[in-house]
């Protein structure tokens, strides 16, 4: 695609990033979002079909009211649009775009900001499966009806270790954002957001102003790429308002890690 997108006012429009090398449960025969993970009803047989893990999450975009959403790739997952191809198997429209450097979750969906002018953004991790159907179709009403310029879907979690955390106030204002912090306070996670352009904008300015070339380190000198939450803190310093909606019953489960994949084809493999 090649021409910049413009978008009806309020329109909701996914956006996947999908350029992860999927080092902690390397070697696989495919990208990592195509693992099946349980199985479709049926085929045009009548038997049932395998189904990849990032059908999850793009069904979910779609009872949310998504119609359209771009997917960024990384080179060598072509598989990706060879299965998926123009989205009617889930009844999205699908486009592609390339991010040819690893420099990060926020970097990869950046690289679909100039097709994302006005709209809305719907966005979600697709090896992440949210085991509640209607949370990005609740997050884009209560982000439409608040203006708030993000709407965090969080969830209680009790593994701080693995999952980033997210600390609010009782009118549930986001205040904090930390990534796998291990010891904390923070008893929420969150698995998908709904955006209004004004963060869209933020995003990209601010990646404007870094050198991703330039790779954040920990105290200890490990290897660390910038995350969507350095954004949504900063975002928050800049006065933006980040909401969480609850989703006290509902549950996330990581495929990313060799322990949580194998525990859900385990429980999927009934269909």
């Amino acid at each position: 695609m090649a021409a910049t997108a413009r978008h009806d006012a309020g329109e909701l429009v996914g956006v996947m990033p999908l350029a992860g090398s999927a080092n902690r449960i390397s070697p696989l025969p495919l990208s990592k979002e195509l693992f099946p993970i349980g199985f479709n009803p049926a085929g045009p047989d009548g038997e049932p079909r395998a189904k990849p893990v990032c059908l999850y999450l793009l069904e979910q975009m779609r009872r949310g009211g998504v119609r359209r959403a771009f997917l960024v790739l990384r080179p060598g997952k072509w598989d990706i649009p060879a299965y998926l191809q123009d989205g009617a198997l889930v009844g999205i429209d699908l486009a592609y775009l390339v991010m040819p450097y690893g420099y990060g979750v926020p970097y990869t969906v950046d690289r679909a900001s100039a097709h994302l002018l006005g709209a809305r953004v719907a966005f979600g991790y697709p090896d992440i499966i949210i085991e509640q159907d209607d949370v990005i179709a609740t997050i884009n009403t209560v982000q439409a009806e608040s203006g708030a310029d993000v709407v965090l879907a969080a969830f209680p979690m009790a593994d701080p270790d693995n999952w980033g955390m997210i600390d609010f106030d009782e009118h549930l204002q986001v205040r904090h954002l930390a990534e796998k912090p291990g010891r904390t306070h923070m008893t929420h996670t969150w698995g998908a957001a709904v955006w209004a352009p004004s963060f869209t904008r933020f995003m990209h300015e601010q990646l404007s102003q870094m050198r991703p070339d330039v790779v954040q380190r920990t105290a200890d000198g490990t290897a660390q790429e910038i995350q969507i939450a350095d954004i949504m803190r900063a975002a928050i310093d800049h006065g933006l308002s980040i909401r969480a909606h609850l989703f006290p019953h509902g549950t996330l489960r990581d495929i990313g890690r060799p322990s949580t994949l194998v525990q859900a084809v385990r429980d999927y493999a009934g269909g």
